[in-house]
């Protein structure tokens, strides 16, 4: 394993959410010692975005739930309610935040339960610990991730903003996706012209970047992917 380490977005924010899915996988990996830590400008706005994102989402998605299910709960059937709920509100957008409330609401499921049986004070409740989580989370990337080769992930903020280099077009025949193509280039630029030495690329991103791993790693030469585990 190569001791430098270029930083996906999934890992920055999976390590700050605990009930994100990648939680358990991206804090145990941060939490190795003797790696050098990298990212570029692009992942942490990509990061921050994110949690702006996720926050909105479940905020409106406790404020909905409130309004259908706090005049009457029927404490029998409350688990079911909840999932039915749930899935109703989640067809309405694209897997990735599917799979986000889908996550929260498993790992959240007693304080959900608390709001449906309660009233407007565990609502009020639960909103402020969310808010909170997503303020920590935007505080922690903010102090963790500068521009400083003593930072805890050194961030990089001169790396181009479009790539139109023979790699990007490679890539492009792989990978069904701009701002991932962007994100790899990053690294590479960043280990060509900063690193100078072979880096791993580390992420959790399947669909995208893992299963390509083989012709990923032919065009980019000198960077490995990685998923911790």
């Amino acid at each position: 394993m190569f001791r430098d380490h270029f930083l996906d977005a999934n890992i920055l924010v999976g390590s700050r959410i605990d009930w994100d899915k990648q939680h358990n996988l991206a804090t145990k990996y941060m939490a190795v010692e003797g790696l050098k830590k990298h990212t570029s400008k692009r992942v942490y706005n990509e990061s921050k975005g994110v949690f702006e994102r996720t926050r909105r989402l479940i905020l409106s998605y406790l404020k909905k739930f409130y309004e259908e299910f706090s005049v009457s709960s029927n404490p029998l059937r409350i688990d079911q309610i909840i999932k039915a709920f749930t899935k109703k509100f989640a067809d309405k957008f694209e897997e990735k935040e599917q799979n986000i409330l889908n996550s929260f609401v498993e790992r959240n499921f007693g304080d959900i339960r608390n709001i449906a049986l309660g009233g407007e004070k565990e609502l009020g409740d639960f909103k402020k610990v969310v808010i909170d989580t997503f303020k920590n989370a935007l505080n922690s990337i903010d102090r963790d991730c500068v521009p400083d080769s003593k930072a805890l992930i050194y961030r990089y903020d001169g790396c181009p903003l479009t790539y139109y280099t023979k790699e990007y077009i490679k890539l492009s025949e792989v990978i069904n996706y701009e701002n991932d193509i962007l994100v790899l280039l990053d690294s590479y630029f960043i280990k060509n012209k900063h690193i100078i030495n072979n880096i791993c690329f580390v992420t959790t991103d399947y669909n995208h970047i893992l299963k390509n791993k083989s012709e990923i790693e032919k065009v980019l030469n000198g960077i490995s992917l990685m998923c911790p585990d």
